[in-house]
């Protein structure tokens, strides 16, 4: 997944992260999409689910504002059998509430909101 390797790296690397995921730009919310979509199919046999809860998780600074199309997801992976699932989901989560996101302040409203939660 190659997605997932530039996003490790966008992480970890602002301007990398701002001119490559811009949250307006098509290509970014096309990926997005598409990484919300496996996530909400819940397929834990998937080989897709873990990489994309990662990916979102390494885009989390990038989302200006954030609602429970990304949130809920994540959350309801909490329930997970598997543990690595529900681990990478927690990591996921725990990312959007880092001080180094300019969200943090914002981002627990929307998980202590969600009825999942």
């Amino acid at each position: 997944m190659a997605v997932i390797e530039i996003t490790v790296v966008a992480e970890k690397d602002p301007e990398l992260r701002k001119s490559t995921f811009k949250p307006n730009s098509p290509a970014c919310k096309a990926i997005v999409d598409q990484v919300v979509k496996i996530i909400e199919k819940v397929d834990s046999d998937s080989i897709l689910l873990i990489p994309c809860i990662k990916t979102i998780g390494n885009l989390a600074r990038t989302f200006k504002a954030i609602g429970t199309r990304i949130i809920g997801p994540l959350v309801r992976l909490l329930d997970e059998r598997e543990a690595e699932v529900t681990r990478e989901a927690s990591i996921a989560l725990a990312k959007f509430t880092y001080t180094e996101n300019y969200l943090h302040v914002v981002m627990p409203r929307p998980l202590y909101l969600h009825e999942d939660f």
